[in-house]
């Protein structure tokens, strides 16, 4: 639909110039209503009696706590930023990936290059610290140690009983084997 078609007419308003301030005019008109010219106090009082200007007993909100909430927040930020930044991470993508392999990490996403995981691997260092890393080898090495002494051999003496009855066997079994091979 065109302008053309609607038929409606715009017509263009007058602009309306005020110069000076416009609170003597106010005043006039206020004044006009009750007879006479008010005062900037009569007014205020008006305000108050009808509630639309609210005036406490000195109560007040303090801001600074939450300030300062905000504010170690965002130094956190900063010192952590900064300390990625300080971090020194290997080039080698391979040391990378087994790096965050260590860390629990995925060590890749989807569609992430070398440079991205380096990035990737600078940020979580810089949020666990550098000794997360070191803790974490040591652990493993601990792990490792643990399953070594799980898997030693160990002997202890067993009853008699056992000892004569593994005896029996043997004196029982060898024989029948030398016949078979002997066959």
């Amino acid at each position: 639909m065109s302008d053309d078609e609607g038929g409606s007419i715009l017509v263009k308003r007058s602009k309306v110039l005020h110069y000076g301030s416009l609170e003597d005019a106010e005043k006039l008109r206020l004044g006009a209503d009750k007879g006479s010219v008010t005062t900037a106090t009569s007014v205020t009082e008006a305000g108050k009696e009808s509630g639309h200007i609210n005036i406490t007993d000195g109560g007040h909100f303090d801001l600074e706590a939450s300030e300062n909430a905000m504010h170690a927040v965002a130094l956190a930020e900063f010192e952590k930023r900064k300390r990625a930044r300080t971090i020194q991470v290997s080039t080698d993508d391979s040391e990378v990936k087994s790096n965050l392999r260590q860390l629990g990490e995925p060590i890749c996403l989807f569609g992430e290059g070398p440079a991205e995981r380096r990035e990737r691997l600078r940020k979580l260092l810089a949020e666990l610290g550098e000794s997360a890393l070191k803790q974490r080898k040591e652990d493993k090495q601990k792990e490792l140690k643990k399953k070594d002494e799980d898997n030693i051999t160990w002997y202890h003496e067993g009853p008699k009983t056992l000892k004569e009855a593994r005896l029996w066997i043997a004196q029982y079994s060898i024989p029948r084997l030398f016949s078979e091979l002997s066959l």
